[in-house]
C-alpha cells in the first residue's frame, strides 16, 4: 500500500544515553585420561561455569512499569504473577548450577589403531543470556519506541487525524502513549544441551575413515514472547492462532485479528514482551568421513566429509533467534523443522603434487540449502482463517525445505609453490593463485517471501531460491604470498 499522507509513525521518546553492562565469567575445568592397556582409553572431565550478570541481576524495574503491571487486569485474570517479572535489583540470583560433565571412551579392537570404537557424552550450558537480557535495560530505560497511528474518522489526543511533522510534537504524542516494555522472569532458567556421539574409525591402508551418529537435545531455550493479555486473561478469546495448511502448521502471528497486542497494551506504556524458557529442540546427525593426509612421497591427499542431519524444535524458529512472534506462546505450532539448517552438507578437499614441487588443491562444498519460512496469503476462507476473514494475510510461517537436491554448490581451486630461504631453511615463502567459486555458481537465499510465499488454494510454494538475494560470492581470483618463519 502507498499513500502520500503518512498514516503512522514510530519515534523514540527516551533520552539518548550510552548503555553499559558488566558481566564476569568464570570457567573451571578438570579432566583426566586413563589408558589401562593398548585397547581402552577413557577421558572424563567436568566443567563449571559462572556468570555474575547473565540474567540482568542488578536491573531495577522502573516504578511506573511495576505499578502498571500490578494493576494490569489481563495478567490478574490469566494468573500471571507480576512480581515474577518485577526486579528489585536483589531478587534475581546468579545461577551456580552450570555443572557440565563429559565422558569419552574408545576401544581399540586390536590395539593397533586399525579399528577403534568410540563413545562420547556431555552437557554444556549456553552463555547467550547476557546479550538477550540486555534488551530489558535498553527498552525500559534507554529506548521507548512508540507508534502513533492516525484516526481521521475519530481522532483522539493520542491518535490524531493527521500526523504532525515536528519531531518534538511526535515525541510528545509518543510519550502520552508510551513505548514497549521488555521483562525477564526473575526465575528464568539457563539454556543447556545434552549430547551423545557414538561411532567407529577404520583404517584401510593409507586411508582413514569414520562413521558416527550424534544426538543433541536442548532445553530451556530463551525467547521473548508477547505478554499482552485481554481483560479476561486470554490473548485472543477462543480464536486459534494456528492453522494447518497442506500438512504444515502455520502461526498467524501475534498481530492476527482480536489479539491482545493491539487491544490491550500496558496502560501508560505500550506492548509487553516477556521472557520464556519453554523452547526445546533436538538435532540428530550422521557423519561420514574419509581422508588421507598429503605427503610429498605419495604426491596426493584428500578429505571427504558428509553430514546428514535432522533438526527440529517446538517453535520452528532459527537457532539463536531471541524473538518468538509467531503465536502467543512458544510451542503453539508443535514440533517442526528448525529454520536455517540443512538436511545434508558435503565438504571435500583434494591436493596433488605437480612438477617443480607445485601443489594444486581444491575444495568442493555442496549442500541441500537451509530450511526456511513459508507464508500463505490472501483469500483464506473464514472457516480456516478464523479472525482474518476472506482476505486473511498470514505474516508468519510454516517451515519448508528447498526443492532442489543441490541447494548450494561451490568449487574453489588453489595452486601454490613454496621456496625455502637460502639463509634459513626453516623460513619459507609461499606464492599462490586462487580461483574462488571457479565455476561462478549463483547461490541464492531461501526466504518466506521468495520460495515460501504461496496463495491459499493456489499451486503452493515454489520452494525455489529467493531471486532477490545472493548467498555467496561470485567468481573471483586472488594472487598472494605468505612468509613463515
Amino acid at each position: 500500500m502507498s499513500t502520500s499522507t503518512p498514516y503512522a509513525a514510530t519515534i523514540n521518546t527516551a533520552a539518548v544515553r550510552p548503555v553499559s553492562a558488566k558481566n564476569t565469567q568464570i570457567g573451571l575445568f578438570v579432566q583426566d585420561d586413563w589408558r589401562p592397556d593398548d585397547h581402552w582409553q577413557v577421558s572424563a572431565g567436568v566443567r563449571w561455569d559462572f556468570e555474575s550478570n547473565a540474567k540482568n541481576e542488578k536491573f531495577v524495574t522502573p516504578a511506573d512499569v511495576a505499578a502498571a503491571l500490578r494493576a494490569y487486569p489481563g495478567w490478574a485474570a490469566a494468573g500471571i504473577n507480576p512480581d515474577d517479572y518485577i526486579s528489585t535489583g536483589n531478587n534475581r540470583k546468579p545461577f551456580y548450577g552450570a555443572i557440565q560433565p563429559r565422558l569419552g571412551i574408545s576401544y581399540d579392537v586390536r590395539g593397533d589403531r586399525n579399528l577403534v570404537l568410540f563413545l562420547g557424552a556431555g552437557r554444556y550450558y549456553d552463555r547467550s543470556l547476557f546479550i538477550d537480557s540486555a534488551l530489558e535495560t535498553i527498552k525500559d530505560y534507554y529506548e521507548s519506541v512508540a507508534t502513533i497511528n492516525t484516526c481521521p474518522a475519530a481522532p483522539t489526543p493520542t491518535c490524531p487525524a493527521v500526523l504532525p511533522t515536528d519531531p518534538n510534537a511526535l515525541r510528545a504524542l509518543g510519550a502520552m502513549q508510551g513505548g514497549e516494555v521488555f521483562l525477564l522472569n526473575n526465575h528464568l532458567k539457563t539454556p543447556y544441551s545434552d549430547e551423545i556421539t557414538a561411532g567407529v574409525r577404520k583404517r584401510f591402508g593409507v586411508i582413514n575413515t569414520s562413521i558416527a551418529v550424534s544426538y543433541i537435545k536442548s532445553h530451556n531455550i530463551f525467547q521473548y514472547v508477547v505478554g499482552n493479555r485481554l481483560p479476561d486473561g486470554s490473548y485472543s478469546g477462543a480464536i486459534n492462532p494456528v492453522i494447518v495448511y497442506k500438512g504444515v502448521p502455520y502461526g498467524t502471528g501475534i498481530f492476527f485479528g482480536g489479539g491482545a497486542i493491539g487491544a490491550a497494551p500496558l496502560p501508560g506504556h505500550g506492548n509487553i514482551f516477556i521472557s520464556s524458557d519453554n523452547g526445546a529442540a533436538n538435532y540428530a546427525a550422521l557423519y561420514l568421513q574419509a581422508d588421507k593426509p598429503f605427503t610429498r612421497e605419495s604426491g596426493w591427499g584428500f578429505s571427504s566429509a558428509l553430514t546428514i542431519s535432522r533438526a527440529r524444535s517446538n517453535d520452528g524458529a532459527g537457532f539463536g533467534d531471541p524473538f518468538w512472534f509467531d503465536t502467543p506462546n512458544v510451542g503453539d505450532q508443535g514440533w517442526q523443522p528448525s529454520r536455517g539448517l540443512e538436511r545434508w552438507r558435503y565438504v571435500g578437499t583434494a591436493t596433488v603434487g605437480l612438477p617443480f614441487d607445485i601443489r594444486l588443491s581444491t575444495v568442493v562444498t555442496l549442500s541441500s540449502g537451509p530450511s526456511f519460512g513459508s507464508v500463505i496469503c490472501c483469500n483464506v476462507p473464514q472457516s480456516v482463517a478464523g479472525p482474518g476473514g476472506p482476505s486473511a494475510y498470514f505474516t508468519d510461517f510454516g517451515v519448508l525445505h528447498p526443492r532442489a537436491f543441490f541447494g548450494y554448490k561451490n568449487v574453489d581451486f588453489n595452486i601454490s609453490k613454496s621456496f625455502k630461504m637460502p639463509w634459513n631453511p626453516a623460513q619459507e615463502l609461499t606464492v599462490y593463485f586462487q580461483a574462488l567459486n571457479a565455476f561462478d555458481f549463483v547461490n541464492r537465499n531461501y526466504s518466506m517471501w521468495g520460495g515460501g510465499f504461496q496463495n491459499y488454494g493456489g499451486p503452493g510454494p515454489t520452494r525455489d531460491p529467493d531471486p532477490t538475494g545472493v548467498a555467496s560470492q561470485g567468481q573471483n581470483f586472488k594472487v598472494g604470498a605468505k612468509f613463515t618463519f
